[in-house]
């Protein structure tokens, strides 16, 4: 009987068909252990409690998993702390080293370009020593992103100083190193799923990253103040180490709090620890920054022109909308049994009024850089923002798409299907620029 049980996406109409059979429900409890996938039932247990908190045997499973799943979960992970530890150390001293004042290339440190492909060599390789898995992905990954970052190291060594290249060679090698991760854990083909499950363990890790600088910023700036009040200066190679060095400490600790290297990208925990954290914080702000563009709107007529004319108004507003990107894929649900049905209705309606809000602003922002590309030249920042500014409209058309698309209970899982495309057209135009950029200015 047991080995009779399915895997699937959701266990949510399976354990309302068992409601009234204890043995079965425990079974297919069983049968999502052995397939690793007992967050996911947690979760829809969860999602059913939610609904129905009357239901004896819901509340039971609700309670007994709060406990049961931590302890799983720490139990899976605790082995890999040794190791985590162990090359966060060498991370840091690696970093430590690169920041020697010494080692730069046209004016400007060799760290800033190869920092982000190093911690991303660091991760990966601390994933493929735990579960010895796609090695020729690996390596295939890996080799792109070397490739990348000596082409970088090569045109900035013959360009000036002051050439636009610079900075977005820096931010596109960042997307490059978070992109040769997204290949290794979900493949080259970024199954839905996958992808998407990616993406939202990409904004835990960086919100689980964000407290631990603050923490770490906090220990360095007590451990200067403590030297300086008793007249000890500390030197330039020791404060870099401070900073620097623990800040590699910093990425491996990050990942493997909120990560499970042995189970798949699917398979993680997302709505628990730091995760419900921030999930409940992203569809708060939800609601307000509908408000903030519907306000933003109605004052644009009477200052229509400022980003027309104003470069750095321009630039702020794609800050921003990178930011909303985020924010849309926090607030979308993993499965359509994760929220109330009213809430899933509530929560549909702000994130398809949210993306037809973004679409809106960014065709202002598009229209914007194209007037002072029409008024001026071409230039290589405007090539970009162009580009990114055309790509993100697409995708949040594609998303409101699948929100509003009628009788569609799973608009959530839908929505998700936008994140595939989204990858590689991400990808490749961000390897587009590293490589054509200084070919074409």
């Amino acid at each position: 009987m047991q080995s009779s049980i399915p895997s699937p996406e959701s266990y949510g109409e399976l354990i309302r068909a068992a409601q009234n059979a204890p043995e079965q429900l425990e079974h297919l409890y069983q049968a999502a252990r052995r397939a690793h996938r007992a967050g996911q039932f947690a979760q829809d247990i969860n999602a059913l409690y939610q609904e129905s908190s009357e239901n004896v045997l819901y509340a039971a499973w609700h309670y007994r998993l709060q406990q049961s799943t931590q302890e799983e979960w720490f139990s899976r992970i605790g082995s890999n702390w040794r190791l985590a530890i162990l090359m966060s150390v060498l991370l840091g001293l690696i970093l430590w080293g690169l920041s020697d004042p010494s080692l730069v290339i046209n004016a400007i440190p060799y760290l800033a370009f190869i920092g982000a492909p190093i911690i991303a060599l660091f991760l990966t390789s601390f994933f493929f020593i735990i579960t010895r898995h796609n090695t020729a992905r690996l390596a295939t990954a890996l080799l792109g992103l070397v490739g990348f970052t000596v082409y970088v190291l090569v045109m900035v060594s013959r360009l000036d100083a002051a050439n636009d290249y610079l900075p977005l060679a820096f931010l596109h090698l960042v997307l490059l190193a978070w992109g040769t991760i997204a290949i290794y854990l979900a493949g080259w083909r970024f199954p839905t799923r996958d992808t998407f499950a990616f993406l939202l363990k990409s904004l835990e890790m960086l919100g689980t990253a964000g407290v631990y600088i603050i923490v770490g910023g906090i220990f360095v700036g007590l451990t200067y103040v403590m030297f300086e009040a008793i007249g000890v200066d500390l030197s330039s190679p020791i404060q870099r180490l401070l900073i620097l060095g623990g800040g590699g400490l910093i990425p491996l600790v990050a990942v493997l709090s909120v990560y499970d290297p042995k189970g798949g990208l699917t398979q993680q925990e997302f709505r628990r620890g730091f995760a419900r954290i921030l999930m409940i914080g992203l569809h708060a702000i939800l609601p307000l920054s509908l408000l903030i563009l519907i306000l933003f709107l109605l004052a644009l007529p009477f200052n229509f022109f400022q980003a027309y004319d104003n470069r750095e108004t321009l630039i702020v507003f794609n800050v921003l909308l990178f930011g909303i990107l985020g924010l849309l894929i926090g607030a979308i649900p993993l499965t359509a049994g994760e929220f109330s049905l009213t809430y899933q209705k509530w929560l549909r309606l702000e994130v398809g009024a949210l993306a037809g809000l973004v679409i809106v602003v960014s065709l202002y922002a598009l229209s914007a850089i194209l007037y002072r590309t029409a008024q001026d030249q071409l230039t290589m920042n405007r090539l970009t923002v162009i580009g990114w500014n055309s790509i993100n409209i697409v995708l949040l058309g594609l998303l409101l798409y699948w929100i509003i698309r009628p009788g569609n209970r799973s608009w959530g899982e839908a929505a998700q299907k936008v994140f595939r495309p989204g990858a590689y057209a991400y990808l490749a135009w961000g390897g587009f620029l590293i490589l054509a950029l200084p070919i074409l200015f």
